[in-house]
């Protein structure tokens, strides 16, 4: 198709960071399978810029931040050589962060303190071009807290999405959050909740809440590499975790809270 693709990532001066990631995905093809020859694609685009001002203490850190995300999908019809866009959103965004956490080296990441994020989206300075067009304004905490239990640590994590106007609907389900595990990722609207695939339609809505309690545990430090560049096993570890979460549109809290409880083992492979 002789599109470019890939992922971009720059932060500068640790307080401005720039994302932006291109890809294609195949919705129609003909021809034998290992021969196909695709006839529709959809190329999507996603756009991100965000600076915070940091205020730091001690063992306070204090973070204001603005910025502004762009996705936008468009699906090509090869034969036809046509180009019509399926989603074109764009928000502006607020967030306001305050981080006291902490750890020492045999625990599993974080293990005392709290970080708790307040995130503003709205819809409203950009005029979208999609099928939809979202004019709405939603705004989500996510509240995270952690308490050491000699080497283990019982985690806490409670989020509270709520939204007025047209939006993106929350859906809820999988194991993944990037807003909870990689920083503040805009105009993302996958909230995890394990045991649930994420494509339940009674978890989909424009209002959302999960609330998890997880005791996490280091295994083994294991620490061992075999080679240059270095290939090696660092740490293995485990959790236990109960879940439970509900999206709705109307009113203010879900008709049914779907519930999970699972375990996990975790291993840091370093390549």
């Amino acid at each position: 198709q002789h599109e470019g693709l890939g992922t971009l990532e720059y932060l500068l001066l640790h307080q401005h960071a720039f994302a932006l990631q291109r890809q294609l995905t195949p919705r129609a093809w003909t021809g034998e399978r290992g021969e196909e020859d695709t006839t529709v694609y959809e190329r999507s685009t996603q756009l991100q810029w965000l600076s915070t001002f940091p205020w730091t203490r001690l063992d306070q850190r204090l973070n204001f931040g603005v910025g502004a995300a762009l996705d936008r999908v468009e699906r090509i019809d090869v034969p036809s050589s046509t180009t019509g866009r399926t989603r074109d959103e764009r928000v502006a965004a607020a967030l306001l962060e305050f981080d006291t956490r902490g750890a020492n080296w045999w625990s599993e990441g974080a293990n005392r303190g709290q970080r708790s994020t307040l995130l503003y989206e709205t819809y409203r300075p950009f005029r979208q071009n999609g099928p939809v067009n979202y004019r709405g304004e939603l705004l989500r905490a996510d509240l995270r807290a952690y308490l050491p239990l000699g080497r283990t640590v019982l985690a806490l994590r409670h989020t509270e999405a709520r939204s007025r106007g047209t939006i993106e609907p929350f859906q809820l389900g999988g194991a993944s959050d990037p807003q909870l595990q990689f920083g503040t990722v805009l105009n993302q609207r996958d909230l995890a909740l394990r045991g649930y695939q994420g494509d339940e339609a009674a978890l989909l809505g424009s209002q959302a809440r999960v609330s998890s309690l997880e005791w996490r545990t280091p295994l083994a430090d294991v620490d061992r590499h075999w080679m240059v560049p270095a290939l090696g096993l660092n740490r293995v570890s485990a959790a236990v975790f109960y879940e439970q979460g509900g999206a709705w549109n109307q009113g203010h809290a879900p008709r049914e809270t779907a519930r999970s409880v699972g375990a996990e083992l975790l291993a840091e492979v370093r390549l």
